[in-house]
């Protein structure tokens, strides 16, 4: 199906420089590739969430307060393009 993005100047031409290296024509193969991706991450944060939602209540004491500073750290914007949580320093797994 064809449809019609707007997309800045820059990304466009990263896009084709990125098709050119693949030996393509243009880059819809490559925005057909990003979007996949986005949706399964999409998918897949529903699903934690709705794991992590089902936990409710089962934790409780100082495990709990060393989630709920995880959470809030988890919360902080990434520079991981990938959607990769990033460290918190000082910290070595949870709720142990």
């Amino acid at each position: 199906m064809r449809t019609t993005i707007e997309i800045p100047d820059e990304q466009r031409a990263r896009l084709l420089d990125i098709a050119a290296r693949r030996s393509e024509k243009g880059f819809s193969g490559i925005v057909q590739e990003a979007i996949a991706q986005y949706l399964e991450r999409e998918a897949g944060n529903a699903e934690r969430i709705q794991a992590a939602l089902a936990t409710k209540g089962t934790i409780r004491g100082a495990a709990a307060n060393q989630l709920e500073e995880l959470t809030q750290a988890a919360r902080q914007p990434s520079n991981d393009s990938r959607g990769r949580l990033r460290a918190v320093p000082g910290r070595q797994g949870c709720c142990g």
